[in-house]
Formats: C-alpha cells, structure tokens, sequence
C-alpha cells in the first residue's frame, strides 16, 4: 500500500504538466496509431453475419418492445436497458447487421473518449493516449463490438470510473450524481459488471489520504443510493437463481480458473510494468528534487 501511495503522488506530479498545449509529433503518431488500430480492429467485422448469441439479441428485440422486455428477463436473464437501445436502433436504420453492432461501436467510441478524459484527470495528455492505444490492443474486438452489452457495459463503467475521480477531486455534487447515474446504468447494462463498484471503494480507501473533498460517510451514502436504484434488479437475480441449472453448462470453475478470468495473465504484466515504470519516474524526481 505505501508503494502504491507512492506511486499516486509521483503521478499527480506528472500530472502538472500543461495538457492544454498543442499536440507534440508523438502525441500526433500515438493518436495515428489509435486510429490505425481502432479501424482495423473494428470496422472490418461490423458488416459480417450474425453469431448465435447475435442472432439471439434479434430474436429479443424483433417483435416489439412489451416481447422484448419480457424476453430480456426470462429467456436471456439481463436487463433490458441494453435491447431498448437496440431496439431503438432498428426501428431508425433497420434490420441489418451492422445496424445491430451499432451501439456496441459507438459505446466503445465513447469509452475511449471517457478513458482520455480519465488518465488526464490522473496523469497527463500521454498517459491518456498510450492507455486509449493500450486499451484498443487488449480488448477482445470479436466480444465488446458484437451486438451483445459488452461493449455499452465497458462504457458505462469507464464512465462510472471517470465520474468517481471527478468526485472525489472536487467534491461537487453533479458529479456525484453523475456517479450515481452511470454506475447504476453499468449494473442494469450488465449485471457482471457489478463488482466495479467494490473497485472504487477500495481506491478511495486506499488513496483517501489524497482527496479530502469527500467523506467516508458521503461514500457510504452514495453506494446505498446506487443500492436503492438497483433493487429492481432484484427480480433479474431471483429468475437467474430459478434458472440456474439449466444456465450451467459448464462444471463449476476453480478460484484457479476464477482468477485466470478475472485477472488475465498479460494484463496482470501490464499492470506491473506501469507500477514499476511509475515507481522509477517517481523515484527520479524526488531525486531532481
């Protein structure tokens, strides 16, 4: 934990730099390269034929708002906020392919937008372009950009993060209830993406010594709020509990497979890497200093 305290205070001297500045020639290659990537990635596979789990989000949303609530619960056990979107989508440009991909790319679009405006709240204007070009390279393109809620979920808890910072950086209501907002709109996008919020917790607990603006008992209220906003999820919980041989299809997972999951193996390099990378910087200018 001192590490990581460390590290914090070295970054938010990085982060004095002036990120209003023009853009430098790397900061102009970084932002080719994002582009590059995020096209060749993803536009070639808006347009191919749907998969089964594809078709199956037509099949939900095919026969009218009333069938597509109803079908949303029962035969896919997920909210429907992410079929209303679609849904919308059709009725507007139709029944093809690439109209049902649609929100998942525009999703991932924002989230990008979102994850910028993050690392600059964090660190500075390279940071937030090395981990939008970090974030394109590690995202499973044939999962997040499928007419599936991956891609809004990612998007909403990018935003969910990045309104969390603003928070506590400032104190300022509209961005709690920005928080409030877009962290239940992750939970009810996709209810696996629940655990998020246990991530934010431990960041101020971690970092509480940095930001003053916010109590420890606003924190707490404000999670019992997204609570209250997620009790209609309730009744998605208690059909997926009803359900929940027949949704097993596979043997019950390890904690080693749990782990392989949640944590993945080049991500967890990664993530080293950038302590260790932030550590030396840190280390360098407590020196210079």
């Amino acid at each position: 934990m001192r590490l990581l305290l460390e590290v914090q205070r070295g970054l938010n001297i990085i982060k004095k730099k002036d990120n209003t500045c023009p853009y430098s020639l790397g900061n102009k290659f970084l932002l080719g390269l994002i582009c590059i990537f995020f096209i060749l990635f993803f536009i070639p596979i808006i347009n191919r034929s749907l998969w089964l789990d594809e078709t199956v989000t037509y099949w939900v949303i095919k026969d009218g708002f009333w069938d597509l609530v109803y079908r949303a619960l029962h035969f896919q056990g997920q909210s429907p906020l992410y079929f209303f979107i679609v849904w919308c989508f059709i009725q507007i440009l139709g029944n093809a392919e690439w109209v049902l991909r649609l929100p998942s790319l525009l999703s991932l679009i924002l989230a990008c937008i979102f994850l910028y405006q993050l690392c600059l709240a964090l660190f500075d204007r390279e940071w937030a372009l090395f981990s939008i070009l970090c974030f394109i390279c590690l995202l499973q393109t044939d999962v997040v950009s499928d007419a599936r809620p991956y891609g809004l979920a990612v998007m909403f808890s990018t935003l969910s993060i990045l309104c969390f910072i603003k928070w506590i950086q400032t104190g300022r209501t509209k961005h709690q209830i920005a928080y409030i907002f877009s962290s239940t709109a992750t939970c009810f996008t996709h209810i696996l993406f629940a655990p998020i919020l246990f991530i934010h917790f431990c960041y101020y607990f971690i970092f509480r010594e940095d930001y003053n603006k916010v109590s420890f008992k606003k924190i707490v209220l404000t999670f019992a709020i997204i609570a209250g906003c997620l009790l209609p999820n309730a009744y998605q919980l208690m059909l997926l509990i009803e359900k929940r041989e027949l949704l097993s299809y596979a043997p019950m997972p390890g904690i080693i497979d749990l782990l392989s999951a949640w944590f993945p193996i080049k991500l967890f390099l990664l993530l080293i890497a950038g302590f260790v990378i932030s550590y030396i910087v840190q280390r360098r200018i407590n020196i210079k200093i």
